[in-house]
């Protein structure tokens, strides 16, 4: 199965992502180990990509003070395996 997925970051509790210039996404030597900048704060930085499996999502997220940190998160997909893949259609009684 290929999986259609948005990543993007939140703020912790009563934080912000005002002061995020852009965040640097890297999946791995899948996507080619390229790095994907996102520099919009539109849908909270978010990028979209598609995948076959589960992966490692790292990410650089870089301040306007000129400070940065590092995220990561591993992208799984737990029901993918089991999920039906079309909604059981509605019986008549």
């Amino acid at each position: 199965y290929q999986f259609d997925i948005t990543i993007y970051i939140i703020a912790h509790k009563e934080g912000s992502t005002l002061g995020v210039k852009w965040v640097d996404y890297y999946f791995g030597k899948f996507w080619k180990k390229q790095v994907f900048r996102v520099a919009s704060r539109y849908n909270g930085f978010a990028i979209s990509t598609s995948a076959y499996g589960p992966f490692l999502c790292t990410a650089k997220v870089q301040m306007e003070d000129g400070s940065s940190l590092a995220l990561s998160r591993y992208v799984d997909f737990e029901t993918g395996g089991i999920a039906p893949d079309a909604p059981p259609s509605a019986e008549k009684v």
